[in-house]
C-alpha cells in the first residue's frame, strides 16, 4: 500500500492509487475469509520476543508467553530473548505457535486479524478517503449520491 502511494505524482494518479489500495486490502480480507487461497501460519505470524524466563511471568500472561509455554511443553527450549512466532486462534488459549500450527489443524480467529488490519491500515485509508468498513462489505448511503 505504501509502495502504491509513493508513486503518486498527480491527482489522476491519486485516484488510480485509491483503486489499487482498495484491491490490496480487499485481497487480504478475501484470503482471511477463505474466498481465495488461505494464508499459511507463517504469513499470519506475530513475532514477539520473550524478555524473561517463562516462570517469571505472572498469572496474566501475554499471548506470546502462552505460545512459548506451549512450545516448552513440546520440548522446545524457550530462554529469554527467544522470538516466538504465533497465530491467533479461536480455541481456549487464543494462540498457537507457528511450529505447532504447521502440523495441526486450528480455528483461525479471523476477527482478530481484521481488527489488526483496521488498526494498521485505518489511518492511511482515512487519509486517502477510504472507509475500512466499506471494504469489509458495509456500504454507506454516501456512495449512492
Amino acid at each position: 500500500m505504501l509502495d502504491v502511494l509513493s508513486k503518486v505524482d498527480s491527482v489522476e494518479g491519486f485516484e488510480t492509487a485509491k483503486g489499487e489500495i482498495r484491491e490490496i486490502v480487499n485481497s487480504v480480507i478475501d484470503r482471511l475469509e477463505g474466498k481465495s487461497e488461505p494464508y499459511s501460519p507463517d504469513e499470519l505470524a506475530f513475532w514477539v520476543q520473550v524478555t524473561k524466563r517463562l516462570s517469571e511471568y505472572g498469572r496474566s500472561k501475554p499471548q506470546h508467553v502462552r505460545a512459548a509455554e506451549m512450545l516448552q511443553k513440546r520440548g522446545f527450549d524457550v530462554p529469554p530473548g527467544t522470538i516466538v512466532e504465533y497465530i491467533k486462534t479461536k480455541d481456549g488459549d487464543g494462540v498457537m505457535p507457528v511450529e505447532i500450527a504447521r502440523e495441526e489443524s486450528y480455528w483461525l480467529d479471523k476477527d482478530k486479524y481484521i481488527d489488526t488490519l483496521r488498526s494498521v491500515f485505518g489511518q492511511v485509508l482515512d487519509s486517502v478517503g477510504i472507509d475500512f468498513q466499506e471494504l469489509l462489505g458495509f456500504t454507506t448511503l454516501d456512495q449512492f449520491f
